[in-house]
């Protein structure tokens, strides 16, 4: 008989004791290293490699099982069955090792990923961890290559996380990523529902990426991210949020989650963190105030204090004072600390700081010109067609525009 033909006629009986192999013990005359032996050959090497296995000149049995146990990829097990084939067991041995180093974490692992843009190999592990901080965390960055930096194919990604659907069953087309001991080590989690966590990064991966597609020049101008008031408002915490992507069915989970941008030239990396993405929606949006130079009516824009009214001149959202169309203006005013930026609903006049506020004494741009270099009053209904008054220090120097006209001032 073909050894094929037996490991699957051994292979059945195991189904049929519902994969207990002590009871499968009962009814063959197999050794319990034997069954073992040929129930992890049919179930994690390549289908291609599998009839070889009845040619031992091929293929050996020990081999095969040392494929298997060293290299979930059935891809990689047929590079590497094709490059030792010819090789003595001691050197194929010493290949499988070399083969299971991780060029990214060095670590050695039994499951890696084959890169198709440049041809590298990364493991499952890193590139896991690569998605879910991509995905996951409050700013969202598309996957790319850990190595050319180009990037990962949304077709790949679906293989990786087992997002194909038939019915209500997710599953991947790599017959050896369903299985539980690949996800178990794939996100070093025992307990976790390993199937559930993965498709559901996938589904909130494809909501960036459409949402990215929808808008293609946002990537080059913006940060983007889940907003953290929709998710604190749906989920009572970001936490709560990271748990239920865990434990519960991508049906079942919120993805309605808007998504909030935060302009590049606002906030540099160091300056990131989750409170200052927040929608349109959740921004209060309906907060109107008036253009200090032009008197335009104008909405805090993006999120950013920073406004670039249409009369071509600046000014800061939250003191309503005239700033610079410089770095000074767009950044300088509003930083007060480590981490601040003009994405904070605050800057250096609401804060009373004794650090140079950039603020604009005099305008000479056209509009404030008629009014002698004075802003418009604040106030969205002044009753007064002049400008607001100068505040003064106490020896008589005029030392700024204040932002509310005298009448209004004493409202």
């Amino acid at each position: 008989m073909p050894l094929t033909q037996e490991i699957d006629d051994i292979y059945t009986r195991y189904c049929l004791v519902n994969k207990s192999i002590e009871d499968l013990k009962q009814i063959t005359n197999k050794s319990l290293p034997t069954l073992r032996r040929y129930i992890t050959i049919k179930e994690y090497l390549s289908i291609d490699l599998y009839p070889l296995l009845n040619q031992r000149k091929q293929l050996t049995i020990s081999f095969a099982e040392l494929l298997c146990k060293k290299l979930m990829n059935t891809y990689q097990q047929e590079l590497v069955y094709d490059n030792v084939k010819n090789k003595k067991m001691n050197q194929k041995k010493i290949y499988l090792e070399e083969q299971q180093s991780c060029q990214i974490c060095c670590d050695q692992s039994s499951t890696h990923e084959y890169m198709e843009c440049c041809g590298q190999w990364i493991c499952s592990q890193c590139l896991f961890q690569c998605f879910k901080i991509s995905t996951i965390e409050f700013m969202y960055n598309p996957l790319c290559c850990a190595f050319c930096k180009n990037l990962v194919s949304e077709n790949t990604i679906k293989e990786f996380t087992g997002s194909f659907v038939n019915n209500t069953i997710t599953y991947s087309r790599d017959p050896w990523r369903n299985t539980n001991a690949w996800k178990s080590l794939v996100t070093s989690h025992k307990q976790l529902n390993t199937s559930t966590y993965l498709v559901n990064l996938y589904y909130l991966y494809s909501k960036y990426m459409k949402y990215l597609t929808d808008n293609p020049d946002v990537k080059d101008t913006h940060h983007i991210g889940p907003c953290n008031k929709c998710l604190v408002n749906k989920y009572k915490s970001v936490d709560r949020f990271k748990e239920d992507m865990k434990v519960n069915n991508f049906r079942n989970i919120n993805f309605n989650i808007n998504i909030a941008k935060v302009r590049k030239d606002c906030a540099i990396d160091e300056q990131l963190k989750p409170e200052i993405f927040v929608c349109d929606k959740c921004t209060g949006s309906n907060i109107i105030k008036r253009c200090p130079h032009c008197g335009i009516k104008s909405m805090r824009p993006d999120g950013c204090n920073y406004v670039r009214c249409a009369c071509g001149n600046h000014w800061c959202f939250v003191c309503n004072m005239r700033l610079p169309g410089s770095h000074e203006g767009h950044n300088v005013h509003y930083w007060n600390g480590k981490g601040s930026s003009a994405y904070d609903d605050k800057c250096r006049i609401s804060e009373s700081t004794d650090r140079i506020d950039y603020v604009l004494k005099n305008c000479n741009c056209s509009s404030c010109r008629s009014r002698d270099g004075a802003p418009i009053c604040a106030t969205l209904d002044c009753p007064n067609k002049i400008p607001c008054k100068p505040y003064k220090t106490e020896h008589g120097r005029l030392m700024k525009w204040g932002i509310h006209c005298r009448e209004c001032s004493t409202i």
